[in-house]
């Protein structure tokens, strides 16, 4: 009967170990899978971003003058500054590569 009772305790102990260790793997899974789709945003935001600062250069906005790289990443960062206010970290990552272009 103890041996029953032994294994039955065993048995039990270990699902629910299993069952411990299953939620807190789904929670970080969880968590990982935010943070991915919040640096996702954040990639097509900058892509986007940059995209319209460069459309600046067709001969449709520019109204017949081309404006040269500085001038595009001088407006670019006009911008970032003025419309990026409240997302400081996307502000922070075209900053930088605004000041690598």
């Amino acid at each position: 009967m103890n041996l029953r009772i032994a294994t039955l305790s065993l048995v039990l102990l270990s699902l629910a170990a299993g069952l411990a260790g299953t939620s807190l793997e789904s929670r970080r899974a969880t968590r990982e899978a935010a943070r991915a789709e919040k640096e996702a945003q954040a990639a097509t935001a900058e892509r986007d971003f940059l995209i319209d600062v460069f459309k600046a250069a067709s001969p449709e906005q520019a109204l017949g003058k081309v404006p040269n790289a500085i001038d595009l990443v001088d407006t670019g960062a006009r911008r970032v500054e003025v419309e990026l206010g409240e997302q400081p970290q996307l502000q922070a990552q075209l900053f930088d590569i605004l000041g690598t272009i």
